[in-house]
């Protein structure tokens, strides 16, 4: 997680080179990123719109030991990345190659794009990033616990569904408490379905959540996160809350009946017409899973206790509204959704904030890019081209920050 404010903000890029090249801004996983989960999708991002006919397999491809990755590139809607889905998972424990060849190409106005950052067009860029081992360790057994975000009652039933090991799956007992046996280290990814849980609230569902997990060779532990043990906290989903999606237009996603009398409970001196400030656009087609198909039909969002999230927030930090975006069938979005919060913290009008979402992908809380403070002071609203880049947990911190330009990831 990110130790404090201060050192993200030093970490980050200013504004991008005056040019009318256009630049890779960067591949996820990132260069030199190590402990990569087997499954995590490889995303290129450019500075401008590209022309998808030239993002090839010739001109986006990935390589380990040598040898091409065989797999499909979708590009965005917004033509600004490019994803690339395996035809199977990479192999643990390998230095993996993604490659953009500037070379082929271009850009909407048919121009090459400098791949490589140097000024000229044409390069290639290049993101070198290693896969987790995967070996198995007898003895190394991971525990916790999975409660219900709103009542702490142990959730009982849900799977944890561990990638790539499907045999070592568990589910959790009357008391919440799962383990996890014989398990690689010192990290490996797990999804938690709550929707197999068999004490569900009635008229409600439970969503699947992906995390990584930390082991000790040859030990028995509890998962933590920045050396901190916590509990897995799911939060019930009203299905009445859920809006389906438009298929031919954007769809604005808001709080539900039901999540507006939970917020009554977190917020009690908050009026209630400040909720509705709290928005997420999204696109027709935008929400697709892990293959990139598009199959989702419904989404909702509600909000959860700041200390019972499926991770702690970041270490430094503090919020006051922290909302979970759920759209059951979806891991990404290929149009990242704009969104707007209640501007809870007083910031004035005109002011800046970052905009933190939890990559599932990651394991780990990570910022989007800044929103701007409305003239009316009311909302928080997302900057041109920030967006939700898929379905989880977000927030906007409590504290005011204070800095000159921010480049997105």
């Amino acid at each position: 997680g990110l130790s404090n404010l201060e050192e993200y903000m030093a970490g980050t890029k200013l504004d991008q080179p005056d040019s009318l090249l256009t630049p890779v801004l960067g591949f996820s996983p990132a260069d030199g990123e190590e402990m990569v989960n087997v499954t995590r999708e490889t995303i290129v991002r450019f500075g401008s719109e590209i022309n998808p006919d030239t993002l090839t397999a010739e001109s986006f491809r990935l390589i380990a030991n040598g040898t091409p990755i065989p797999g499909r590139i979708d590009v965005s809607p917004t033509r600004r990345f490019a994803t690339f889905y395996y035809e199977s998972a990479l192999p643990a424990s390998t230095e993996v190659r993604a490659l953009i060849n500037g070379n082929i190409v271009r850009d909407e106005a048919g121009s090459l794009i400098d791949a490589d950052g140097d000024g000229v067009p044409g390069g290639i860029g290049v993101a070198d990033f290693r896969t987790l081992p995967l070996t198995r360790l007898p003895g190394t057994t991971v525990f916790g616990f999975v409660k219900d975000s709103f009542t702490q009652d142990p959730i009982v039933g849900a799977t944890i569904r561990v990638d790539a090991f499907p045999e070592a799956n568990a589910v959790t007992d009357e008391q919440g408490r799962f383990e996890l046996l014989d398990m690689p280290a010192p990290e490996f990814f797990v999804h938690i379905d709550g929707s197999t849980a068999i004490n569900i609230p009635e008229g409600a569902t439970y969503p699947n959540v992906g995390k990584s997990f930390h082991s000790v060779p040859g030990q028995v532990s509890q998962i933590e996160m920045d050396g901190e043990i916590f509990d897995v906290y799911l939060p019930p989903m009203a299905l009445d809350d859920f809006q389906v999606l438009e298929t031919d237009e954007a769809t604005d996603i808001s709080f539900g009946d039901s999540a507006k009398e939970d917020l009554k409970e977190l917020f009690p001196e908050v009026d209630e017409s400040v909720w509705e400030r709290m928005q997420l656009t999204l696109e027709p087609g935008a929400a697709v899973d892990d293959s990139g198909a598009s199959n989702a039909t419904s989404g909702t969002i509600l909000a959860v206790p700041p200390d019972r999230l499926p991770a702690p927030l970041p270490v430094g930090l503090d919020a006051d509204l922290v909302i979970s975006v759920q759209v059951p069938g979806a891991t990404n979005f290929n149009v990242p959704a704009a969104i707007s919060y209640p501007n809870l913290a007083g910031l004035e009008p005109g002011e800046k904030q970052l905009i933190f979402v939890f990559n599932h992908d990651a394991g780990d809380w990570e910022v989007i890019g800044t929103g701007t403070v409305s003239p009316d002071g009311l909302s928080i609203v997302s900057d041109e081209g920030v967006g939700v880049p898929a379905p989880g947990w977000g927030f906007t911190p409590r504290q005011p920050v204070s800095y000159t330009h921010l480049t997105l990831p």
